[in-house]
């Protein structure tokens, strides 16, 4: 900037100008508004669920469908062989045996437990800041501007 007006002062400084040069310089500044994030923890009671395993039928009934259903698949697929009907109503006695006694899983309570998360929030600023300059000089009476950055 040294520089600059240096060169406007050697330019209209000479003793002809050197009584009628005026120079001013004036900074501009605008405002911008920039969005500052701020982290916050937030905290809050949540219901989970407790899971439980209940029963659905017994083993007895359950190994009677198995075998009944067993039986059936084994005759259709051996196309009447007996031994093939028995061997079906074992095989499916004892999966449906195994089925009755496997529970189903079901909520039997809740508990309340603590969460917490980092939630962000903005919020605006205004800020001055510097744009840029102008000098303002009058050489026999004509009025000049220049806009620079300094």
């Amino acid at each position: 900037m040294k520089h600059f007006l240096a060169s406007i002062f050697i330019v209209f400084g000479s003793a002809s100008y050197a009584d009628s040069t005026i120079a001013e310089i004036e900074d501009h500044y605008k405002y911008v508004t920039r969005n500052v994030p701020t982290t916050k923890l937030e905290c809050s009671e949540v219901r989970v669920p407790i899971y439980g395993t209940t029963q659905s039928g017994n083993a007895a009934a359950g190994a009677l469908l198995g075998m009944i259903i067993g039986g059936a698949i084994g005759d259709v697929v051996s196309d009447g062989d007996g031994g093939a009907t028995a061997g079906g109503a074992v095989i499916g006695g004892i999966i449906g045996a195994d089925q009755a006694q496997q529970g189903t899983r079901t909520i039997t309570g809740y508990r309340i437990e603590d969460t917490c998360q980092e939630v962000t929030y903005y919020t605006e600023q205004r800020e001055r800041v510097y744009d840029y300059s102008t000098i303002n000089f009058k050489v026999n009476g004509e009025r000049y501007t220049l806009r620079f950055h300094r």
